[in-house]
């Protein structure tokens, strides 16, 4: 998505030489481990591709990590933290130990359990208003869980499996069209629906990114609250400290834990791994089938036919984290996409646990790039912070190209993609007030129209190719 001249267009699985680094302090020791920053200067991860040129994956991962970092910098108190690269420094010892402290956190919870599962519920639906006033209204169900130990997933599929089911889905969807009489198309008109498939998984990369980026920074909800946990968990009186000392070191612990040792705890490639929390909606009529290895879990259905997220995790704070997950992805999810088949394929083939690292990891900055492009009032008024829920719900369910066009152009801090948040914020509001009539009054539609013949006239090659927008679409 920077800006860069003759640039040649990439397709799914291509890797596009990097020629800059990550940047770090140079007077801090700490560093992510040297696998993942390898593959982040290499171009190897899984936001690469058409999704993200090196240089901006790398820009995010540098601001990524630097955020993890500070997060724990603040915790300890400390302008440098020296923690090393990887888990060979001192960052090994140091998540060892928090490690144990999650053990008595988690022998503390047990005795208040159902307390503390009611009260997730209630800062996600004070967090979340639309999420809050449906469940008020008996329209939506929390079912959240503590376990006090951690889940087991099993199924988790490698990276080369999950390219392989890649080429494998493609040839699924031309063979169901080509089989398709009634259908009626076109040699050239099957090939570019199964293309479409790459700007989806690169639109569901990037939701998962933005998922995952808001449920890091709502990790800490807790800190609302301190009060109100103490007094209830009398018997740890520093109960706050620790769950802010922990996560931290927990959130940190995605950078400087290496590829293999995630994968491995989470069963990839066969076995039965370990997480720390799980999320899954259910919609009415049963639940949203997942596979083994999903991110999300899937196959449960609804509490009497109404729509329920369910969120279950080892400790307080990260149910915290999987309501906020459950939450984000309910409302990105709340239309039909314009082609449920290839939509569908390209959720299958992104929402794996083995990704899931990535979008924790990068996912902090792509949200706050989202979130400081909506207009100051929304950013920072109260009255007003409900239509944050609703924007973010709209641009997960623009076409993939224009949801793609979008982020572009936010990324790259255009005013052309504040305009464009500032006309769908506009619509939105508009038509909670009940002062649309008809979609022909709609300001947002005619703005990305717009938006999207200006960059296909002036940009196309230079800005675009990267995203699967091409003159031939």
């Amino acid at each position: 998505m920077a800006k860069q001249n003759n640039k040649e267009k990439l397709i799914l699985g291509q890797k596009k030489e990097a020629t800059e680094q990550m940047h770090f302090d140079p007077r801090d020791s700490s560093r992510p481990d040297p696998g993942i920053e390898r593959r982040i200067n290499q171009g190897e991860t899984p936001y690469n591709t058409e999704r993200m040129s090196p240089e901006d994956v790398q820009n995010i991962a540098t601001r990524g990590y630097d955020l993890a970092l500070d997060k724990y910098k603040k915790s300890r108190n400390v302008d440098v933290a020296n923690l090393g690269p990887g888990m060979s420094g001192q960052f090994g010892r140091l998540y060892m130990g928090e490690m144990q402290n999650l053990l008595t956190l988690m022998n503390v919870e047990a005795r208040h359990k159902e307390y503390l599962e009611e009260l997730a519920k209630k800062l996600i639906m004070n967090q979340f208003k639309v999420i809050g006033e449906m469940v008020r209204k008996g329209q939506l169900i929390l079912d959240f869980k503590i376990t006090g130990e951690p889940i087991p997933v099993q199924g988790a599929k490698t990276e080369p499996q999950i390219q392989n089911k890649a080429e494998k889905a493609k040839e699924e969807l031309k063979q169901k069209m080509v089989q398709d009489v009634a259908k009626e198309m076109a040699k050239e008109e099957i090939e570019q629906r199964t293309e479409n498939i790459d700007p989806e998984r690169a639109k569901r990369r990037l939701i998962n990114a933005m998922i995952q980026g808001r449920s890091v920074e709502d990790v800490y909800l807790f800190n609302k609250i301190p009060n109100i946990i103490k007094a209830k968990i009398p018997e740890m009186p520093n109960i706050i400290d620790v769950y802010s000392k922990a996560i931290p070191v927990m959130m940190l612990g995605y950078w400087h834990m290496g590829d293999s040792m995630i994968s491995g705890s989470a069963g990839a490639g066969g076995g039965v791994g370990q997480a720390a929390g799980k999320t899954s909606i259910s919609t009415k009529g049963g639940g949203d089938e997942g596979e083994d290895g999903d991110q999300n879990m899937g196959g449960e259905e609804g509490q009497g036919n109404i729509p329920t997220i369910h969120a279950e995790a080892m400790l307080f704070p990260i149910l915290i984290h999987e309501g906020v997950k459950g939450s984000m992805e309910f409302l990105s999810s709340y239309a039909q996409p314009e082609d449920p088949e290839v939509a569908l394929k390209a959720r299958e083939l992104e929402d794996q646990v083995i990704y899931e690292a990535w979008d924790i990891r990068l996912g902090p900055i792509i949200w706050k790039m989202i979130q400081s492009s909506f207009t100051d009032d929304i950013q920072k008024l109260k009255k007003k912070r409900i239509l944050q829920e609703y924007l973010f719900s709209t641009i997960c369910n623009l076409p993939a190209k224009e949801f793609l066009l979008l982020v572009y152009l936010v990324y790259n801090d255009m005013k052309d993609g504040k305009d464009l948040l500032a006309a769908m914020a506009w619509d939105i509001e508009r038509s909670l007030d009940e002062e649309v009539d008809d979609v022909s009054e709609l300001v947002f539609p005619e703005k990305m129209n717009e938006l999207v013949d200006k960059y296909r006239e002036k940009t196309m090659d230079e800005l675009l190719d990267e995203l699967g927008i091409t003159d031939e679409d």
